[in-house]
């Protein structure tokens, strides 16, 4: 018997263990589990910045949050009402996402093309290179095999990069690299998310979807999209998680909310009234989505610039946060009680089947649902249509959803907001925007090409601008012109020093030269005296006849 209980406590210890590697939290809510209406705001511009992608809470509820405009991460800890920074002393890229391990470490892209760095901390910040991908990534996750997924938004696909070798072997596991809306395409991805598992769901945004992929499997189901469940709207999703339910959590970012996936249906969470705003109740194109360990939810509130947190609000959710440390196993179970009157989603039917919501108010039309057309197509209902509606396009466009556009200016033709315009049938011109530069606007302008920094200070290329980093706290001004009086000080007294070595150098050197013209050119030789009368002495010494003296001593 004792040896059967050892080998329970043993392969408990080994589920635990597993358990333990997952780094964020994955709360298991009930089905009915919703929030307050109204958010507060976490992080403000002045912690978050201009406008906020990139965030993570781990499974000690430490938030973390990528300040780009500052050049660093910042920190909260649990029950902490301050924030810290980690200043990363480089560009951060605008998108870049975030993603904590278990052992602290921070993995976060820089604004060079593709390349990932991870920020370790144990006593002091240790920033270390981890890839170089062959675009930027706009979604980031590890899973429990110590994988790194990027999803390429560019270049319409998702890759992996094992982190347990040396090689730099990256594989595709999402999309062929061709924009598209086939189970085997993607257009755009940006938030990805990878279960224990190991399924990879990816906000799939410009074919407004959400798709599955299973484990070595490139065919994707989809799990979401307009019509799908519940007639469900998506429009630009950028992030998608996972609860530990199976629950989807979705950012639907141009509709401006948050949604619940639950099995064949959805529900509104946050920023339900599908309106932009700044008002508690509102959100404005939120981006990325995070859960603590207690369900409260962190939302990106990208152009609010700030990010929000909606807590729980529903009587009776019994959740257990499988998301925890390697210190300890702390999965807990507890119940909230609170009271409130937001109503529970029931779904309804509607004696006109071309209505539908809770007051059979809205249109259950196949162009008002799933609207189908792509690239701007404006959609008809058309009962005698084999689909229910036809998609009237725009020139140079075809096809029955108007999904090949063959325009020479296409949205994603000028990057970086640059704005495409046609010269003439077979030729266009981007209009950057300020800080780029390129044929389609891609590169960003070095504003340190023409810059020099003096007293060895280096020059960044920033946005739009250039800053000239000075070493040390003796050399300052915008080119690092300026040197301290202490230095100024210890170089005149160097000055100094030299200046006197000189002169007496040069000094021995014309005393020797005017010797060697006195004994050379004139004949005279200032030394040849003293040395006639040294000959004359020891002369003199020689001639001297030696005295013997003997000593008798006498009794």
């Amino acid at each position: 018997m004792h040896i059967i209980a050892v080998f329970i406590h043993f392969v408990l210890l080994l589920l635990n263990t597993e358990e333990s590697r997952l780094s964020y939290n994955q709360p298991k809510l009930s089905s009915c589990a919703q929030w307050n209406i109204d958010a507060t705001t976490f992080a403000n511009k002045s912690y978050a910045g201009t406008t906020p992608h990139g965030i993570f809470v781990d499974a000690d509820d430490t938030f973390y949050c990528a300040k780009v405009s500052a050049k660093s991460i910042t920190i909260r800890y649990k029950n902490s009402s301050s924030f810290i920074s980690r200043s990363l002393y480089e560009t951060l890229f605008l998108y870049t996402q975030l993603f904590v391990t278990t052992f602290g470490d921070i993995y976060y892209g820089s604004n060079e093309t593709g390349c990932i760095y991870r920020l370790s901390y144990n006593g002091a910040a240790n920033k270390s290179f981890v890839t170089q991908f062959e675009d930027m990534c706009h979604g980031l996750f590890i899973d429990l095999n110590n994988t790194l997924y990027c999803s390429l938004k560019s270049k319409h696909k998702v890759v992996s990069l094992s982190l347990n070798t040396n090689t730099s072997v990256v594989t595709t596991v999402a999309g062929n690299g061709t924009a598209g809306s086939t189970s085997v395409q993607l257009r755009h991805p940006y938030g990805i998310f990878v279960t224990s598992n190991f399924d990879l769901y990816i906000a799939d945004s410009q074919n407004n979807r959400i798709q599955l992929f299973r484990q070595n499997q490139l065919n994707a189901s989809t799990v979401a999209k307009n019509g799908f469940p519940n007639n469900l709207t998506l429009t630009n999703p950028t992030d998608v998680i996972v609860d530990g339910s199976g629950c989807l959590f979705i950012a639907d970012n141009m509709n401006h909310r948050i949604v619940r996936v639950v099995a064949t249906y959805f529900y509104c969470v946050a920023g339900c009234s599908g309106v932009s705003g700044a008002t508690p109740d509102l959100l404005y194109k939120p981006y990325s989505i995070r859960l603590d360990s207690t369900a409260n939810m962190y939302v990106a509130d990208e152009f609010n610039h700030q990010v929000s947190s909606i807590e729980p609000a529903i009587t009776s959710v019994i959740m257990s946060n499988t998301s925890v440390r390697s210190e300890q196993d702390r999965t807990t179970a507890q119940t909230i009680s609170v009271s409130t009157s937001r109503p529970i989603f029931t779904p309804l039917t509607c004696s006109d089947g071309a209505l539908t919501g809770s007051d059979c108010n809205i249109s259950n039309l196949p162009c008002d649902t799933i609207q189908p057309c792509q690239n701007n197509g404006t959609c008809m209902n058309n009962n005698t249509s084999f689909l229910g509606y036809f998609c009237s396009c725009l020139p140079y466009i075809n096809g029955t959803h108007c999904q090949f556009d063959h325009r020479l200016c296409k949205p994603d033709t000028c990057l970086n907001n640059g704005i495409c315009s046609e010269v003439s049938n077979n030729t266009f011109i981007c209009r950057c925007v300020g800080g780029w530069e390129g044929g389609h606007c891609e590169t960003r302008v070095d504003y340190c090409a023409n810059i020099k920094c003096f007293n060895r200070g280096v020059c960044l290329s920033l946005y739009g601008n250039y800053t000239c980093e000075c070493l040390g706290i003796s050399y300052s001004g915008v080119h690092c012109e300026i040197t301290a009086d202490r230095i100024q000080l210890y170089r005149n007294i160097s000055k100094s020093f030299a200046y006197i070595v000189i002169i007496i150098m040069s000094s021995v050197v014309m005393f020797i030269v005017l010797l060697d013209i006195l004994k050379f050119r004139f004949g005279i030789d200032p030394a040849r005296p003293e040395l006639n009368w040294k000959c004359r002495q020891k002369q003199i010494k020689k001639s001297k006849q030696q005295i013997a003296i003997r000593f008798i001593y006498v009794n």
